[in-house]
């Protein structure tokens, strides 16, 4: 026995593959990427599912790589600033409170 929705659309089944596909294309060259691993994971009371996946094409992806690794060491470098700005604001407002008594 079907149900309304499924009569109405048929191939509401595949509506996720669909949705899978069209999310995983390389934001270089627009190919479409491919699943190189997946694992499952219990994180509190949750599964998680992680999909990595690549390019297939070789140059491509060590380009992409590489974007991305410059992208990772710019936020690195700017995690590293922050944290240094606010020791030395902690440090000055331990001053103060210092001078203060």
């Amino acid at each position: 026995m079907t149900t309304a929705k499924e009569e109405d659309n048929p191939g509401a089944g595949n509506l996720s593959k669909m949705i899978n596909t069209l999310t995983n294309i390389c934001c270089r060259c627009g190919k479409v990427r491919v699943a190189v691993k997946t694992y499952q994971e219990v994180i509190g009371n949750s599964l998680v599912t992680t999909v990595l996946t690549t390019c297939p094409d070789h140059k491509c992806q060590v380009e992409l790589d590489k974007q991305l690794a410059k992208e990772q060491k710019y936020r690195d470098e700017l995690k590293v600033a922050s944290e240094k700005r606010d020791l030395e604001a902690k440090k000055r407002k331990a001053e103060k409170q210092t001078e203060k008594n």
